[in-house]
């Protein structure tokens, strides 16, 4: 029984082989920011991420010293990603080498979780051949059984996720490290055979990699699709209206899904895939139904908002000095805050806090400091506002910085914004929620003024204000012992519903040096009362 203890707290094995676009070649920071390092910092210390990427060409020695050494570390799950591709003749000899590769692993005894990665398209690249490819590692999947997830897809004409044409950057890593987390903490299970209740004829067609079949019920013809490793809770989903959103279906298949394809829902054949064991919930995706409202519906979509990671943003025009990216800002705030004790006031946020300044030596623009400097007089303060920043990135920041050395009297957050592209108001406000609970469990004589995102876009009907709404319609129903809630929509947004233009930059974001005045002005009071 002690054994049997012991062996159940050691930490999930991963390894993570391929080339440079594993191990992070070109790339600013890449110890910290390649994907593997993040994935690491995503999934915890419940499991021990190994980079094993090398950044010599497909075939090489280099690889198969670093094959041997992830033989030797003895992985739970093993992901293998490539992303230069060799064209001509040598596509042929690569293929022959990540196939014995994957025997090879697969062949270990403690029988890993191995998870083919198909390869982005890198704009130096010729798509033919990472196509080419890509349906060899879809064949190989279909064979093995082994799992893949679509790495083109997820990349797909983002410019910013590469930093030239060879290499990805930090950015992209990050979309990386977060899908790769999604298939980590996935809990796969043995499923049951879904043509085995629908009675239904497997051809493979239409959906490669993936074993499919036609089936027929009650006079209506439809597909169902397996995937190679169901996820616990055997969850599946409808696919109507011709033709299938075949894109959609595979991000499904990829995390655990089962997929029904037929024009009618069929009441009577979902109660019998229930009885069968099928017992995840099923929601009805029609073509142009986005990926994340499928899981939303289905229960299974992770709030990245409330989940700790670092930042992983490198560029200049972030307001910093060349050279300094998010981790030196991180580390720039966290010396300030080491050799500080009992703070009066201590600004978090992003970009919009990070103009504020404070005594940082690694920023070059801070609109901010002259007015919130006057209005804080006689006190000592501190602005750590990182460019890029969400609420992710402050909450990996608060757990792994000196903030609770710093001890501050009162703490000023604002952040949310940069969440809106990727999150719902809802997954934001619980970032913010999880925020609020740490500073409280982990800084119980800091008091917090609550601002949350600042007013974004600049008309009453963008996608942006109408997040922000919705965000601070939630997060000013939060009763937290010690955090004043402080909404500052009066302060930026004219009567009309607009934003005020006196105060933004044209992005509809940041503040202009009277933007910074105004928000001062508005906070003045309220730091005074807090102090008392």
């Amino acid at each position: 029984m002690v054994t049997i203890a012991t062996s159940a707290q050691q930490p999930i094995r991963v390894a993570c082989i391929g080339d440079g676009m594993t191990s992070g070649t070109g790339m600013a920071n890449r110890e910290k920011n390649n994907y593997p390092a993040q994935l690491q910092n995503m999934l915890g210390s419940g499991y021990t991420v190994r980079n094993f990427g090398t950044d010599s060409s497909f075939i090489s020695g280099n690889n198969s010293r670093s094959w041997r050494q992830a033989l030797q570390y003895r992985p739970d799950v093993v992901l293998v990603g490539f992303g230069n591709i060799p064209g001509g003749s040598g596509l042929n000899a690569a293929m022959h080498e990540y196939q014995e590769l994957v025997r090879v692993f697969g062949a270990l005894h403690e029988n890993p979780r191995i998870v083919l990665l198909l390869p982005p398209v890198l704009p130096a690249d010729s798509l033919r051949v990472t196509e080419t490819f890509a349906r060899e590692i879809r064949r190989a999947a279909l064979l093995t059984g082994n799992e893949t997830v679509d790495l083109h897809q997820l990349m797909a004409e983002k410019q910013e996720f590469f930093q030239d044409k060879t290499h990805l950057s930090s950015l992209g890593a990050t979309v990386i490290a977060r899908r790769l987390y999604e298939t980590v903490k996935m809990q796969p299970v043995g499923g049951i055979n879904i043509f085995i209740p629908l009675n239904a004829k497997q051809d493979n067609k239409g959906f490669p990699g993936y074993r499919s079949g036609l089936f027929t019920w009650k006079g209506t013809t439809g597909r169902a699709i397996r995937p190679q490793r169901a996820a616990k809770g055997l969850p599946w989903a409808w696919l109507t209206g011709e033709p299938y959103d075949t894109l959609t279906a595979v991000a499904l298949l990829e995390r655990g899904f089962h997929i029904i394809c037929s024009q009618d829902t069929l009441p009577e054949l979902r109660k019998k895939m229930l009885a069968k064991g099928f017992s995840g919930h099923v929601p009805i995706v029609r073509p142009g139904t986005p990926l994340s409202a499928a899981l939303q519906a289905a229960g299974r979509k992770i709030n990245f908002a409330a989940l700790p990671a670092p930042g992983s943003e490198y560029r200049s025009g972030a307001g910093w000095k060349e050279g300094k990216d998010w981790w030196a800002q991180h580390a720039d705030i966290d010396s300030l805050l080491h050799a500080s004790r009992n703070l009066d006031v201590l600004f978090i946020g992003n970009s919009i806090t990070q103009g504020i300044g404070g005594h940082r030596t690694g920023t070059t623009y801070r609109p901010g400091f002259a007015v919130f400097d006057s209005i804080l007089k006689g006190l000592s303060w501190e602005c750590a506002g990182i460019s890029g920043d969400r609420t992710q990135n402050v909450l990996w920041r608060l757990q792994n910085g000196s903030y609770r050395h710093a001890a501050p009297k009162l703490a000023v957050l604002t952040i949310g914004v940069n969440n809106f592209p990727d999150d719902g108001p809802e997954e934001v406000a619980e970032g913010i929620k999880t925020i609020l609970g740490w500073l409280r469990t982990n800084m119980p004589a800091t008091r917090v003024i609550l601002i949350g995102p600042l007013p974004a876009g600049l008309t009453k009907d963008e996608m942006r204000r109408i997040k922000y709404d919705r965000t601070q319609a939630i997060i000013s129903q939060f009763r937290i012992t010690g955090v004043t809630y402080l909404p500052l929509a009066e302060t930026f947004i004219q009567p009309d519903g607009n934003i005020n233009r006196r105060l933004y930059s044209n992005d509809g974001i940041h503040l202009l040096p009277a933007g910074y005045r105004a928000w001062a002005q508005a906070l003045a009071p309220v730091i005074d009362r807090e102090l008392k």
